[in-house]
């Protein structure tokens, strides 16, 4: 499972949201966290551009639209305890998938990164 799936379906399920709701263009409180969520992890556990983040969420979100959310997400951690919660949830389960997920070059045991994820 690449990192983009991995952590957009893991923020759904934690924020409870769908798919469908974080590709919309509602502006819900709800939808908008997750969406935050989502760039805000996709930033940390990728290595993918602003721009490509943005488009793992809707086409038209540009590189602005990720800084903003990721900002946002950071602003959230820091005075909301159910978003820091939820956001701790993730992670966990993130950083343990892509634990197990991880390749290693046989010869040399050094890390493979995967450049499309």
């Amino acid at each position: 499972m690449t990192t983009p799936t991995l952590v957009i379906m893991e923020v759904c399920d934690k924020f409870k949201t769908t798919i469908k709701e974080i590709t919309s263009t509602t502006r819900k409180h709800s939808v908008t966290d997750s969406r935050a969520a989502i760039c805000y992890l996709l930033r940390k556990y990728s290595r993918l551009t602003l721009k490509e983040i943005g488009s793992n969420i809707r086409p038209d979100y540009d590189h602005t639209s990720v800084i903003y959310m990721i900002q946002k997400s950071k602003d959230l951690i820091d005075t909301e305890f159910d978003f820091r919660h939820n956001i701790q949830k993730c992670e966990a389960v993130i950083s343990q998938k892509m634990v197990n997920e991880t390749k290693y070059c046989p010869c040399c045991k050094q890390v493979i990164y995967d450049t499309t994820a």
